[in-house]
């Protein structure tokens, strides 16, 4: 099972997406972190890394425990990023690869589901990928201000 667990983040919308165990919903086996580029109020945040500066979201920090890969939780938990950020608007997401944090096989993975490489350095320890979300019409970035607080840090 999949579970959305939107969070404040200064003013920033932030998700924690989680897969379970279809057996047993509190053995957490995979999470992916998911941050959208706009405040809450609709604008653009400063802060943001100019890295990211063409880019509406980002996924980061996929991870599947290791007796659970290969089992299309990580694949579940890609798709639930994507409809979460495709359902605020987003028209594109990008993430990043580290070799410290995973094979180079990753990016093959990532490309397989439609990511395209638009940077990889040359040492091959770091890359940004990126995929343009089709967005449906119906979907309208959120505006609401939910806390009235404006900490663009």
């Amino acid at each position: 099972m999949i579970h959305v667990l939107e969070t404040p983040w200064y003013n920033l919308i932030r998700a924690v997406i989680t897969a379970t165990e279809p057996s047993d919903a509190r053995r957490v086996v995979g999470t992916v972190l998911v941050e959208i580029f706009r405040k809450r109020d609709g604008g653009r945040s400063k802060n943001i890394p100019d890295i990211y500066a063409r880019y509406d979201s980002l996924i980061e920090n996929l991870y599947v425990s290791p007796g659970y890969r290969g089992k299309g939780y990580g694949r579940a938990l890609l798709d639930a990023a994507e409809d979460y950020v495709r359902g605020r608007g987003c028209r594109n997401v990008c993430l990043e690869w580290s070799k410290h944090d995973s094979p180079l096989t990753v990016i093959d993975w990532y490309v397989r589901r439609g990511y395209d490489d638009k940077l990889i350095n040359n040492r091959a320890t770091y890359a940004l990928l990126a995929k343009d979300l089709k967005v449906p019409a119906d979907a309208e970035p959120e505006t609401e201000e939910k806390d009235g607080a404006d900490n663009d840090a």
